[in-house]
């Protein structure tokens, strides 16, 4: 009798616990992230949940041909200005001395590659109870070499909150930098997760 309760506790109770435990650590902090919602969007249209930011003009928007997952995608496309940015965010409580991961599915639109010295990048800036920064930290930088035919994942992996940290500003960037650049990239399948 013994064994069969021992079999049954490692055959069934002791997976659907380790399930539930995995289940737990993969929580998605980001809200909307595969840029889902407004559903059914035409072109263009902003994701909702997202803050747009940018030097100038927002070319920024949701694209339907190209997606990872879902039926959606973000679009973001360059200004053409030197020195040139834009993006979309979220702001996010967390707690200091906690890890967090950030990462998302690019692509360089085909369309529209990539250019000049046009780059995208993950960035997290740390902030205090009274907003304002104390840190700040880079993913490496996607240029016009990622691919026109499959999705890569831009990451800031297990990146600890600084003492004093509370919010932080999870955000996607498309740089123009010094020369300018041209083309767009498209985002999809975002993951803001504590460890």
């Amino acid at each position: 009798m013994k064994s069969w309760i021992a079999l049954f506790f490692s055959l069934v109770v002791l997976p659907l616990s380790l399930s539930a435990a995995s289940e737990e650590k993969i929580e998605n902090m980001a809200v909307n992230p595969g840029f889902e919602e407004p559903a059914n969007a035409e072109a263009g249209i902003m994701p909702d949940q997202w803050i747009t930011f940018t030097s100038k003009g927002i070319y920024i928007g949701l694209d339907r041909e190209f997606k990872r997952s879902g039926e959606q995608s973000l679009k973001i496309t360059t200004q053409h200005l030197v020195d040139g940015y834009q993006g979309v965010s979220q702001k996010l409580p967390v707690v200091a001395g906690e890890k967090y991961t950030f990462s998302a599915f690019i692509m360089n639109d085909k369309r529209d590659p990539l250019g000049g010295t046009g780059h995208c990048q993950l960035v997290i800036e740390w902030q205090n109870d009274m907003g304002k920064e104390i840190g700040r930290k880079y993913s490496p930088v996607y240029d016009s070499s990622i691919s026109k035919l499959r999705w890569d994942s831009a990451f800031i992996r297990n990146e600890q909150a600084p003492v004093g940290a509370t919010l932080a500003i999870f955000g996607i960037h498309l740089s123009e930098g010094k020369k300018g650049g041209k083309g767009s990239v498209l985002v999809d399948d975002v993951l803001i997760q504590r460890q």
